[in-house]
């Protein structure tokens, strides 16, 4: 799991500072969020990412990559971003966006 919130922490930081999540894991080690693409222990590769399911996952114990599947493999979801309508007005006024 330390990898998947590896992941989860550059991607979240990459999408605050570019206002979108990158289309690859890549972009995380081209920004310097990174030395490297956080690996998954279970496969020895790197962790898998979905910006369509905006989430991060590893393959599990089973080895099998279940394309996000939470009953099979370890899901981190990333939260929805402020673009797509989290913003709340607040009592005075102002703009008030969910992390």
């Amino acid at each position: 799991m330390v990898n998947l919130t590896r992941a989860f922490i550059a991607l979240r930081i990459l999408e605050r500072e570019t206002g979108e999540l990158p289309e690859s894991l890549e972009a995380i080690r081209s920004h310097s969020l990174t030395s490297d693409i956080p690996e998954d222990l279970f496969s020895g590769k790197p962790v898998l990412y979905s910006r369509a399911k905006r989430m991060v996952w590893s393959v599990g114990p089973d080895g099998k990559d279940d394309g996000g599947d939470e009953k099979k493999d370890l899901v981190v979801k990333l939260p929805d971003s402020p673009k797509s309508g989290q913003a709340k007005q607040t009592k005075a006024g102002s703009v008030a966006v969910k992390p």
